[in-house]
């Protein structure tokens, strides 16, 4: 039996920086949130909330990367690379959250949020 390809966690980079992924990446690839709604006379509709998409991750602090520009980041270009090798990219994403940085693993959480994800073809 074949086995399925394993997404995995793959590369980060940041304004072409690449960053060392830790553990494991998530992302947010769609704007809208749909819920659904059961209106009094039984008939169903949808509402559609729009959202920031994001990407984030686990990250490997290593001292050759300039942090200070990975978390001051604005108008950047994000591309999350997955090891089945596909791709994507944030444009005009922006760095979001606290800038903690964990020494006894030597892990960053980082997250970017921009309007659009786009997957890479």
């Amino acid at each position: 039996m074949a086995q399925e390809p394993k997404v995995g966690a793959g590369k980060i980079r940041v304004n072409g920086q690449q960053l060392r992924v830790a553990d494991e990446i998530r992302f947010m690839p769609s704007d809208e949130k749909r819920e659904p709604l059961m209106g009094i006379d039984g008939n169903l509709a949808q509402q559609v909330t729009y959202q920031p998409v994001w990407i984030e991750a686990q990250l490997r602090y290593t001292r050759d990367v300039k942090w200070n520009d990975v978390f001051k980041a604005e108008n950047a270009t994000v591309t999350l690379e997955l090891v089945d090798g596909s791709s994507w990219e944030m444009a005009e994403a922006f760095y979001a959250g606290d800038s903690e940085v964990e020494v006894k693993d030597g892990k960053v959480a980082a997250r970017w949020v921009a309007r659009k994800l786009s997957q890479v073809i």
